[in-house]
């Protein structure tokens, strides 16, 4: 288990876990995860690195073009890795073929189609809505790693996928019950380990915070009440 704060992002530390498995010869052959684990760089990072196949539903794309169903979307694109270029599906060439980074920082290839093959294009509107001077444009990622997520996204479609995947819907269900009735399924026995400094001062700040509309009592009203005893009065009031 690895907890970190809430920014971290669940694919930003699935590196770590691995790496701290194989520190104690202990990782597994697969590792069932959630959709915020499969990232395309750690499906083949964790294969290439560590021997481990990431098992888990991988998101789809956000494209207007994979909304509908006539939308061409990446898929529908041919790429001829040797020669660095696109065919699109009415078999126009791109015009232009670039390395670049996307905005996290991951390798990315830019890859543009010229205005005077998308413009005069009988289905245009299921490609692209771009008024520019240049037409269809595709950003995607290395080789390895496109075939790596695309093969994925294949995959999860069929049965034999969700039959493998039911395994992590019965973790996550013992889990469930646990947190339920700890009494009979004991699980969640351990130790907290805090770290001197912020994190025991937060800790110590987060029980004693009020609940959410609940009245908090003046201080004088809280003395008498702890101790049990009137509060003496200032001289010259009743």
């Amino acid at each position: 288990m690895l907890t970190t704060t809430a920014p971290v992002h669940d694919v930003q530390v699935t590196d770590t876990i691995h790496r701290g498995l194989a520190g104690r010869d202990l990782l597994p052959a697969e590792h069932f995860v959630d959709s915020g684990y499969t990232e395309a760089r750690v499906l083949v990072s964790a294969q290439r690195d560590y021997g481990i196949e990431i098992v888990g539903p991988v998101q789809g794309s956000a494209a207007w073009q994979a909304k509908g169903e006539d939308g061409f979307t990446q898929e529908s694109f041919t790429i001829d890795w040797q020669a660095q270029e696109v065919s699109c599906p009415n078999g126009k060439r791109s015009r232009g073929w670039s390395d670049s980074t996307s905005q996290t920082g991951a390798a990315v290839i830019r890859v543009w189609f010229s205005i005077n093959d998308c413009g005069p294009c009988a289905v245009r509107s299921q490609c692209t809505r771009g008024t520019g001077r240049i037409g269809r444009r595709l950003t995607f990622r290395n080789r390895e790693e496109l075939e790596a997520l695309r093969k994925a996204r294949e995959e999860q479609k069929t049965n034999e996928w969700r039959r493998r995947y039911q395994t992590r819907a019965g973790i996550e269900s013992t889990i469930s019950r646990q947190r339920r009735d700890p009494a009979r399924l004991p699980l969640r026995r351990h130790r907290l380990r805090r770290k001197p400094g912020r994190a025991d001062r937060t800790g110590i700040q987060v029980h004693r915070r009020p609940a959410a509309g609940r009245r908090r009592r003046p201080r004088q009203e809280r003395q008498r009440r702890g101790t049990g005893r009137e509060e003496p009065r200032r001289p010259g009031t009743r």
